[in-house]
């Protein structure tokens, strides 16, 4: 908003992706859904330095959420790790920050989390869950 004043929202979402068709793919398009961001087209970047094996290690992965929504646009940072299960369906743990919010998000701050994946390679999509808080 146009004042300084900000206000803490708990953050509560789910987010659904299109299944990726490779691991290595960096771009992912979704939507959002639930406290404070109402319903939100999203776009995941993720970058990770390996691929990782079915039922190996869990691999570094970083990125970016874009959040668009008629009310304005942010950035949900993350870092954590992405590891595939034998089924090739991928389990991601990471934490995050919001930035570079404009519009009704000016001036976000705040952290979250993010868990979820998808159970095997085969399913449709990916489900993840965003819990944290947000400033703006």
């Amino acid at each position: 908003g146009g004042s300084e004043e900000t206000e803490a929202r708990t953050m509560n979402a789910r987010l659904q992706t299109l299944a990726l068709s490779d691991l290595t793919s960096f771009q992912v398009s979704g939507s959002i859904q639930g406290e404070p961001l109402g319903r939100s087209a999203v776009v995941i970047q993720r970058r990770m330095p390996t691929t990782p094996e079915p039922g190996g290690k869990a691999v570094p992965v970083n990125g970016f959420i874009l959040v668009t929504s008629q009310s304005g646009v942010m950035s949900l940072n993350f870092r954590g790790t992405l590891r595939v299960n034998r089924l090739g369906g991928e389990e991601i743990n990471a934490r995050g920050t919001a930035s570079n919010g404009n519009q009704e998000y000016e001036n976000v701050t705040g952290s979250f989390r993010m868990t979820g994946g998808r159970a095997t390679s085969a399913g449709p999509f990916g489900n993840y869950r965003l819990r944290g808080e947000l400033d703006y």
